[in-house]
This record gives C-alpha cells, structure tokens and sequence, in this order.
C-alpha cells in the first residue's frame, strides 16, 4: 500500500511538473511579450535573411555611453515567433531605426546613429552595418562633418539614381541634410539645407511629383516640401501656423500618388489632431480638413490593417492605456476609432510599429515601450487575424486559408531573374488591380489598373519598378485586387 501510494504521489508530481512545463512553455518560448535591453524604441520589420518570413531590428535610445545595446536583431522562425540573434553595443541614439539594400547584394543592411566624445567634443556619424546572408559583416562610419544634436534620419533616392540615400534632419539647429549613395554602400559628403523661423520635429520623403527622384517633406511650426531636381531643390509652403509633431507620405487615397499625412498631440487639453494634404500633381496639394479626437496619443504609424489597399492609422494614448486604430474609409474619411487595450509596465512613452509576422497576409501591432532602465516586457506583438481581432498568438491556423486564397494567382517562373508571367482568372467582368509591394509594404509597381472580361488573364512584369529603375533581387509580395477588393496575393522572388 505505501508502495502503491508513493507511487501515485509521484505519479502527481509527474503530471504538475508536466503541467509546469507546459505553461512555460506556452508563456515563455510561445510569447507575444518580449523583455529587452533597456529604452527601446524603434523598430523596423524587413526579411533579414530572406527566408520568406520577416523578422524584427528595434532602436534603443541609450543615448550616451559604449556599454549599452544599442541595436537589437530578432529573428524569425517563420511563425511569428522571434528570438534575439544579434546586439550591438555602442553610443548612439536610435530615434528610428531602419534596414535597407544599400549595395549590390540582396541583403538588408542597418542604417544607424554614431556619437563619439573620445575627442571631448561630439563628433556625430551614420553608422552603418553591412549584411550578407543575413549575418553582418563590420561596419562603416560617415562623419556627419556637424556636431549638432540630429532628432531623426530616414532614406529614399533623392537623385533618381536607384539606391536609397539618407537623410537626417536637425530640430534645436533647424536644417536637414543628405548623404547620396554611390550604389556600393559608400556616401557622400553630406549636404545640408537650412529651414527658417522654426524647428523641424519630423521628416519623411518620396517621389510626389512621379519623376523618379524622392522629395523631402519636413514639419514643425511649418509644413515644407522640398522638391528633389537636379541640381537643386524647390521649396513650397503648405502651412506657416499650425504645429505638426509627425507627418508620414502615403497614398491614402489609392490613386497611385503619394498624400501627405501629419498630426499633433494636444496634450494639454487631452486631444490629437490629424491634417491631410491631397496630393493634386504638378506639384500642388489641397489641404483638407482637420480630424480631432480624444485621447492624445503620440507616434502615429500608417498600415494597411485590414488588406483593402487603404492605409490605416495607428496611435498611442499618452497616458500609456492602449493603442487607437482609424480605419481608412477611402476619400480621406476615418472609421470610428477601434480601442485596443494594452497594458502599461511602467513605461515613459510608447511607439509603434506593423509589419506581418506571423506570415499569413495581415499586418501585425509591435509595441514598443521606452524607459531609460530595464523593463519588463518592452516588446509586445498583438497578431491581427483580418477580421478586426488582435490576439497575443500568431494566427498559424489561417494558414491555409491564406494559401487557399492565393490560388487564383499563379506567378511562372517563380524565382524569375528578368520576367515573370502572373495568370488569374475572372469569374465576371470586373475593375482590376494588380500591383507589387516590397516586404515593407511599399508600393513598387502598379502593373494594371483597368476593367476587365470575364475569364483567365495573364500579365507580365520584368522586376522594373513604377520610376522605370529595376528592382534590385528580393522577395516581393504581388496582390490582386478585383473591384476594390484584395481577392489574392502571393510572395514571387527576384535573383
């Protein structure tokens, strides 16, 4: 009987160390949660290593000091779910980090902040990691030539050359400047513009007027648009009194030209606003009304959440309770706002970001949240399953739907080097869209746009993007669109 007994004590001891096991399991490798190093902040989504599944860089703004990391890379095991791969340990101040093809190989390099006191003054650099098979390689500096404070930097071809240059901007000294990639990861000399009568809090570019040079657009007590020609830049003013802390481009009224979209935190009286300016061409743009709401809510970030080629919006409260999303209801209007409810560790503040994850078609909500100490749970993935939910696990089991949806689009050869032939079928006479976006979400050719017969249609693409310029080898998503709605898309690789 004791033998009897012992053995089933320990036959409970099995199963509650079993169940143990289970939910660190489930709690701990299979997480939407992540715990960082401290004062993350940015993050930007790109297949590292082009296996098919995007992975994850997040920016720390540890500012001073060599010993903290700086630079997080998190891999994807193509399910969503991310392990820490690399860190990068230096001084820097990663307001937004970003990844992008700055050479000749297909492999996304890390664009970053470099400030160096060793001299007893700040000698400020682009710090750039070059990648190849996705592991990086070393690094290359280029001195910034200013010792000013840069409140941010992005990328896009100014000059039209087909590589990405960078571009930086400087709020408390109030110019913005450009460093012009030579196609084989060098730079140049930077290039510096002064603004007048106000400092610059953001910065964005792309090509606005279709001429295959990105223009620069910059906000403050402002709102500029600097067009990129050659030899110089021309400068309009959309508005001299109206304070904007972010703007983004993005064609949020889906007639393949790039809108302008900016916003401010009133934080003082608890509310956001959000500005349009339509894009008209020739250069000109309307200025539409203003959307007002509560509460305020900082670090606007644009995606399209739902797949219907409109670009949405997303916020964080500033009181740190959740995140605000406004669908877009076509034409510059905005559904209702949809409240997610994501709770608070004791951050400062928060920024967002969205990207596909989980590989099944919808763009996912990361949450970053910011503290200058350690912190629990700094990253934070909500996995949206197309029908308006955002859930804590990666929608694996939508899967195969999504592989079923994508049968009505078939691309041959797939990889292709130079063409690739993309068949699908109509059931009915109907208005079709077909166009490429890159792992990022941006829109790099529009291949037909049209009404068309019932019955089976083939288009060809020869991997050259909407500016005329060939894209350079990756993996592309292709998405069908039939009378405004997404019907099918699939992943095509160029080599």
């Amino acid at each position: 009987m004791k033998k009897q007994k012992a053995y089933k004590n320990l036959q409970r001891l099995v199963l509650l160390f079993s169940l143990i096991l289970l939910l660190a399991f489930k709690t701990g490798d299979y997480k939407s949660q992540y715990s960082l190093s401290r004062a993350a902040y940015s993050a930007f989504s790109t297949d590292f290593d082009l296996d098919g599944s995007n992975d994850l860089i997040v920016g720390h703004k540890t500012a001073w000091g060599d010993s903290n990391i700086t630079v997080t890379v998190l891999m994807n095991d193509q399910h969503g779910y991310l392990a820490t791969d690399t860190t990068l340990t230096f001084c820097g101040y990663q307001e937004n980090i970003f990844a992008i093809n700055l050479n000749e190989d297909s492999f996304p390099d890390i664009v970053t902040f470099y400030s160096d006191f060793t001299n007893g003054y700040a000698e400020r650099y682009i710090r750039i990691y070059l990648s190849e098979q996705g592991y990086l390689t070393g690094f290359t500096d280029f001195n910034l030539n200013n010792s000013s404070t840069f409140s941010t930097i992005n990328s896009g071809d100014i000059n039209g050359n087909g590589y990405k240059d960078i571009i930086v901007v400087s709020n408390n000294s109030q110019f913005w400047g450009v460093l012009y990639n030579d196609g084989l990861g060098n730079f140049s000399e930077p290039e510096y513009h002064y603004v007048y009568n106000y400092y610059p809090t953001d910065i964005d570019c792309g090509d606005l007027n279709d001429d295959g040079r990105d223009d620069i657009v910059i906000c403050g007590q402002k709102s500029e648009v600097y067009f990129s020609y050659p030899g110089n830049f021309q400068k309009i003013t959309l508005e001299t009194d109206n304070f904007k802390d972010g703007i983004i481009l993005s064609d949020f009224d889906h007639d393949n030209d790039l809108d302008i979209v900016t916003f401010v935190d009133l934080y003082i009286v608890n509310f956001t606003k959000i500005k349009f300016y339509e894009n008209l061409g020739d250069n000109n743009f309307d200025t539409l009304q203003t959307y007002e709401f509560q509460p305020a809510c900082s670090n606007m970030f644009i995606s399209d959440l739902n797949n219907d080629s409109l670009p949405d919006l997303v916020f964080h409260s500033l009181n740190q309770t959740g995140a605000y999303i406004f669908y877009n209801e076509d034409n510059f209007s905005l559904s209702e706002s949809q409240f997610l409810d994501i709770p608070s560790y004791g951050e400062y503040s928060r920024n967002s970001y969205c990207a596909d994850l989980d590989g099944n078609g919808y763009n996912d909500i990361i949450t970053l949240r910011y503290l200058y100490a350690p912190l629990s749970n700094n990253l934070s993935i909500l996995f949206n399953d197309g029908e308006g939910n955002f859930v804590e696990d990666p929608i694996t089991q939508t899967t195969s739907n999504f592989e079923l949806q994508t049968s009505n689009l078939t691309c041959s050869p797939n990889p292709f080097k130079s063409r690739t032939k993309i068949k699908y079928q109509l059931s009915e006479s109907s208005f079709v869209n077909i166009s490429v976006f890159n792992l990022n979400g941006e829109l790099i050719k529009v291949l037909t746009h049209q009404n068309q017969d019932k019955g089976t249609h083939s288009i060809k693409w020869d991997g050259v993007e909407n500016s005329g310029n060939p894209c350079k080898p990756g993996i592309f998503m292709v998405k069908l669109e039939i009378n405004g709605i997404t019907s099918s898309s699939a992943k095509i690789i160029k080599y």
